[in-house]
């Protein structure tokens, strides 16, 4: 007879297998339905397959059992499926994000911001010139003279007016600071100053000197706090 599990040959009483060592159940089934018969005087005999031949003189091989190739086929489908799940989990990770590209459509609210243009600020508010300002010299050819009078100061005044005495000349205006284009190189603050006559001047504050220079006729007077 065959082992059913290796198809290795083995005696017809054998309960295990010689070579792969599994139990022979079916053999052990059919000698124990001999041994009935035999006490019940008939005599049944195991089937021999082992005379048994295919066409052109082949032996008939019993074939083992395929358990063993079931097995390998559940864990292979385990881990194909365990595969898949993975590269699922890593094409959800490492999705590129969609970056939301501004809409056309929208137009902004906001309006553009008009360019300053060369004008007067009508508007006095308190500003560093305002206060009283004596004569301390003449400018002459770019070169300042010192010099003194008690009758010649100015005095600017808050809301945009001032005062100025010369000598026994008085004069009055208005005062506003200039905004326009200016030299860059320059850090002198200008104003302009208005007589009530109508004839207008150049008024400039000077922030590291602290001084004003008023122009008046041909003459730029250069005055302190």
């Amino acid at each position: 007879m065959y082992c059913k599990h290796c198809g290795a040959q083995i005696s017809d009483d054998s309960v295990f297998c010689d070579k792969c060592g599994k139990p022979v159940r079916a053999i052990a089934k059919d000698t124990e339905l001999s041994n009935q018969a035999q006490e019940n005087g008939q005599n049944i005999s195991a089937p021999d397959n082992s005379d048994q031949q295919l066409p052109g003189g082949e032996q008939i091989i019993p074939v083992p059992d395929s358990g063993g190739d079931k097995k390998r086929a559940v864990i292979l489908g385990v881990i194909i499926a365990v595969l898949l799940v993975v590269i699922a989990v890593l094409a959800l990770r490492f999705k590129p994000v969609e970056t939301a590209e501004p809409d056309p459509e929208v137009v902004s609210s906001e309006e553009p911001t008009a360019e300053p243009s060369k004008q007067l600020d009508s508007t006095p508010s308190v500003d560093v010139i305002v206060g009283m300002w004596d004569l301390m010299g003449i400018v002459d050819d770019g070169e300042v003279t010192l010099t003194s009078s008690a009758d010649v100061y100015i005095n600017i005044k808050v809301g945009g007016t001032f005062y100025l005495k010369l000598n026994d000349t008085s004069y009055e205006g208005e005062w506003e600071r200039y905004t326009g284009d200016l030299d860059s190189d320059t850090d002198l603050i200008p104003y302009i100053a208005t007589f009530e006559n109508g004839n207008t001047t150049v008024l400039a504050y000077s922030e590291e000197e602290e001084r004003i220079f008023l122009q008046v006729n041909d003459m730029t007077g250069v005055f302190e706090r």
